[in-house]
């Protein structure tokens, strides 16, 4: 007998001293006690229940409700336990309904990758967890079986209004939260609650009333969930977080940290309109905000809305100027808007201010990559990743610079280092699939590229239809659609039909300056317009994911041409008005200023000269958008005819094309066509070009009559022209009797 009694006051004892540890949340020290107590007594309730408790705090819920449904099996009559496996349970139902939203469904791009298919099977064989229903559900069962060991148990009756106002019980969770307050009159948290649910039903008076007992209770409440809020953000449990902080702003509205806070953790949780409304609501508050602006105006870019992103930054600047980080995110800004000086103004600015933000440098990397100095961004990177090693934007710029720069070996390698820092981060995945499309590699290339529909500025259009990647048709209609630009769309409709011999009745949508040239297309049922209202389909895929659906190596791109054709009157109406002697040929020297690589891929038209004045050869400019100027007037010498203003849509181009011996063209739509309409091409290419060009070849597998002339190093044109002039003079040599029988090529032209 003696040796129980000291055997319980030695438990009761280390017992104690684990309660003091989790009081202090050194819950490390106190789980050793509640399991040194275990060792002597696996079935203690109390040391059972309090390690369950110590698991719950952790966020570890599931083995929190292991080991409290323990301890109510060693004792069943504690209606603490009961009450606590009900929060349990309700933050597991939370922590599944906030996984649902969250979690992306198994993309289609990663069911081809898989090898399944849409018959939903658990091939896993593993049992699925309770719903987040389920787990709500098993949390009231708790509550009341809480209550009915102890009927007067206040926080049961609060906890089992909790879940009955998540279930949606207005109603039932408000005579609930009465009960609370009945029993416990002098609990602000009670009466918060309460005012919350009164709100929520309308009843604005008496909600008042309940917050007004509450601060008289006490005062200081909604700083206390403030501050409580902020501690549940940093553990990950954001819908805590967010009550906590709604219930601090119930108390007083005029709280703007407060409405920040809470819009960044509903900007976390998909809640966008939330968040800005929230920001938005922080800023009126306080003026002079600018942690406020700056959270603003991250989240505006993130929806695209560069503008409103540039607004806000420049406000949380005026208020905070001395602060080195709102200036980088102002440079971030502009950089992405295009103001590529102003954006190294600020970048330089925010790094005088503070020469160790590694945000800052990795911004002016950005920037310095978008001018083409890839030399001065790649020692901006080296300098970030200096003050920071695990900035995965730094990563990401130098693998940018360094694959411009030719070493796509290193760039790649850099990829991986930010995925490392970051993993799973869309912007570093779809680098890496860029590079590996350029260099051949198209089985993991075409998985990598649909990373782009998770960039922030590149949007999926939202279909009820599923994706198609390549399952049996069988006579359903699929719509293809356009999502780039017009070279992206002449190079992809290619595959309109294969989808057709699959068994699809294809409803093709370009943009409107291609719906007249492929209105005629093989395998199109139908060809309409963005813009115009769809008719039904089944199924839907963008263009430049049919290579994925169809799982295109290099060996078996789609190469027939032409696979585009021109209309055969506008084909002979440009016949009549071209030079029937000598050599015919279409020049393009510049693409959109818009794409990321114009200032490598363009040239000024006075490059040209000298190509145009090579004899027996006649040159028109089919040249469109902002260069087209250059031509006004012609650069002294060059002889050129402007045909430009006269193409009112592609179909016009493409029966200009028709008329030609050949198109020299930078990488621009205008080269796409000439290709796709089986007209000898030659494309000029920077010396890192787009992935569709691949490397080191004269050659293009998507266009048989391509003939590719490749920067040798870096920024250097000049041997580049020089090369098509000597063979653009061999050329005409060599094809002096085609050019004589070019009636004849034209007519096949527009078969």
């Amino acid at each position: 007998m003696p040796q129980q009694a000291s055997r319980e006051k030695s438990i009761a004892h280390v017992l104690q001293t684990g309660l003091a540890y989790q009081r202090e949340g050194r819950l490390f020290f106190a789980e050793a006690c509640y399991r040194k107590i275990l060792q002597i007594d696996p079935q203690h309730p109390d040391a059972l229940y309090l390690l369950g408790m110590v698991a719950q705090q952790a966020g570890r819920y599931e083995i929190a409700s292991k080991l409290i449904a323990a301890a109510i099996r060693a004792n069943p009559v504690a209606a603490h336990y009961r009450n606590s496996l009900g929060n349990t349970y309700f933050r597991l139902s939370r922590r599944a309904a906030l996984k649902q939203t969250r979690e992306t469904p198994t993309t289609e791009t990663q069911r081809h990758r898989d090898g399944q298919h849409t018959n939903g099977a658990n091939t896993a064989g593993s049992p699925a967890a309770p719903s987040p229903q389920k787990q709500l559900e098993l949390a009231m069962e708790c509550y009341r079986q809480a209550l009915a060991l102890r009927p007067e148990y206040a926080e049961a009756h609060y906890n089992l209004g909790d879940a009955l106002l998540r279930q949606g019980d207005d109603q039932a969770a408000c005579e609930c939260y009465r009960h609370a307050v009945a029993l416990k009159p002098d609990c602000a948290h009670f009466h918060c609650g309460l005012g919350r649910v009164l709100q929520r039903q309308g009843n604005a008076q008496a909600a008042e009333e309940y917050y007004r007992r509450v601060l008289e209770i006490q005062p200081d409440y909604a700083e206390r969930q403030h501050n409580l809020g902020n501690a549940l953000f940093r553990r990950g449990e954001l819908e805590e977080a967010a009550e906590c902080y709604r219930c601090a702003l119930a108390l007083k509205p005029d709280l703007a940290e407060t409405h920040t806070h809470l819009a960044g953790v509903l900007a976390k949780q998909g809640d966008i309109a939330g968040a800005l409304q929230n920001y938005r609501r922080a800023v009126q508050l306080k003026p002079d905000f600018a942690e406020a602006y700056t959270s603003l105006g991250i989240l505006l870019d993130e929806q695209g809305d560069l503008a409103g992103a540039e607004d806000a930054c420049r406000r949380a600047v005026a208020a905070k100027p001395g602060s080195a980080l709102v200036h980088s995110n102002l440079a971030a800004v502009l950089d992405e808007r295009g103001c590529l000086a102003e954006a190294t103004e600020s970048c330089r600015r925010a790094l005088t201010l503070n020469p160790g933000l590694a945000a800052a440098h990795s911004n002016l990397a950005g920037i310095l990559w978008r001018q083409c100095d890839f030399e001065s961004s790649v020692a901006a990177c080296r300098r970030a990743i200096a003050l920071n090693p695990t900035c995965a934007a730094a990563y990401c710029n130098l693998g940018s610079a360094l694959s411009d720069q030719g070493d796509l070996e290193e760039g790649l390698r850099c990829y991986q280092r930010a995925l490392e820092a970051k993993p799973d981060w869309a912007t570093a995945l779809f680098y890496t699939g860029l590079t590996l499309l350029l260099q051949g590699n198209f089985a993991q290339g075409w998985q990598d590229y649909e990373q782009r529909w998770r960039l922030k500025h590149w949007r999926r259009r939202e279909f009820s239809q599923p994706l198609w990647l390549g399952e049996p048709l069988e006579g359903a209609r699929i719509l293809l659609h356009a999502e780039q630009g017009l070279g992206d769309t002449l190079q992809f409709v290619r595959y309109v039909p294969l989808v057709a011999a699959r068994g699809g009745k294809v409803i093709l949508e370009v943009p409107p300056r291609l719906r007249r040239l492929l209105s005629g297309l093989e395998g199109a049922a139908e060809v309409i317009s963005r813009g115009q209202d769809l008719p039904e389909f089944t199924w839907q895929c963008p263009l430049m994911s049919l290579p994925l659906a169809f799982g295109t190596e290099l060996a078996t791109i789609p190469a027939d041409v032409p696979y585009i054709h021109a209309d055969p009157a506008r084909v002979q109406a440009w016949s009549q008005r071209l030079e029937r002697t000598g050599l015919r040929v279409g020049l393009v020297w510049a693409g959109s200023p818009k794409h990321v690589n114009d200032r490598q891929r363009s040239l000024p038209l006075a490059r040209f000269t000298a190509l145009t004045q090579i004899p027996g050869a006649s040159f028109y400019a089919l040249q469109k958008g902002h260069a087209a100027a250059e031509t006004q007037p012609l650069p002294p010498g060059m002889r050129l005819i402007d045909l430009g203003p006269e193409q009112s849509n592609m179909a016009e181009t493409a029966a200009i094309i028709a008329n030609l011996d050949l198109v020299i063209s930078v990488d621009t739509s205008v080269a796409h066509l000439a290709g796709a309409l089986g007209k000898p091409v030659w494309i000029l290419l920077h010396y890192v070009p787009d992935w569709r060009w691949l490397l080191h070849r004269e050659d293009s597998p998507w266009y048989p009559t391509a003939r590719l002339f490749r920067q040798p190093k870096l920024r250097d044109w000049d041997p580049v022209l020089q090369r098509v002039e000597e063979e653009l003079a061999r050329y005409r040599g060599t094809n002096f009797n085609n050019i004589q029988h070019r009636t004849a090529e034209t007519q096949n032209m527009t078969e």
